[in-house]
């Protein structure tokens, strides 16, 4: 029988940062770390792209947070793909939002050594994920039973 070996990013949402560049570079230092250390699947937090929140514009509006991290999720998406491929190690890089069909969803990707990707959409949302004076993301429309082998 196997095993495989979880291992969770903590991360410190209170840290500063200055960049998207530099997110992605701590988020490379942790994939390569975990690897090491024989993980086999690493798992970032829900909401990992509130973190950005600390290099936003500083007159970006609490209304358009969402949509602005959903920028920032585009970039970032292929470059933790890129930071995984080829390697022995999956990674569930958390969650983010992503553009749907009238509005945000929060999404969380699994991106796998072999270039493939998954992804679910939250189903159920916080009472501050459904505010429309905050970020008002909407829920998932179905459970996503992927095919991909972790």
């Amino acid at each position: 029988m196997d095993n495989d070996t979880l291992a969770l990013w903590a991360a410190n949402l209170a840290r500063p940062l200055g960049s998207l560049a530099e997110w992605i570079s701590v988020a490379e230092a942790k994939i390569a770390e975990a690897e090491a250390g024989g993980t086999d699947l690493l798992m970032l937090p829900e909401w990992i792209a509130s973190h950005w929140l600390s290099f936003m514009p500083a007159d970006l509006p609490r209304n358009r947070e969402v949509a602005w991290m959903a920028e920032q999720a585009k970039l970032t998406i292929p470059a933790l793909a890129r930071a995984v491929a080829g390697r022995r190690l999956t990674l569930l890089a958390g969650s983010m939002p992503a553009a749907v069909a009238g509005g945000w969803v929060n999404r969380a990707y699994l991106l796998m050594p072999n270039g493939t990707e998954a992804h679910q959409d939250k189903l159920c949302l916080t009472p501050f994920e459904k505010r429309p004076d905050a970020w008002l993301v909407q829920p998932g429309r179905r459970f996503e039973i992927g095919r991909a082998h972790v």
